[in-house]
């Protein structure tokens, strides 16, 4: 569930924060690899159950809400509580389409 977004954020979702609090993250980004319809997108919520930090090195894209793509790679750093479960995540996006 989404508790708060940077600007840059709802730049690159085209969702401003008060719109995605409270909504589940694969709902807010849809993040899909090349060659892969979006219903078949990367989860951002499973990924967080690995209870690790990790980057996603597969070429992943930002579907957003008109059809156009935005192509990004993908931080996820779990935020463990004291059981050491995973209780959140920071989920840092990196738009690469000056790299392109």
């Amino acid at each position: 569930m989404v508790l708060q977004m940077n600007p840059t954020a709802e730049i690159l979702s085209e969702v401003k924060e008060p719109d995605a609090t409270g909504r589940n993250i694969d709902a807010v980004f849809s993040l899909f690899c090349e060659g892969e319809l979006p219903h078949d997108a990367f989860s951002v919520t499973k990924s967080i159950a690995q209870e690790q930090d990790f980057r996603i090195e597969k070429e992943l894209y930002l579907l957003k809400h008109d059809g156009q793509k935005t192509p990004v790679f993908v931080n996820v750093s779990p935020i463990l509580g004291t059981d050491k479960s995973p209780v959140g995540a920071v989920i840092i996006l990196y738009d690469r389409t000056r790299e392109r």
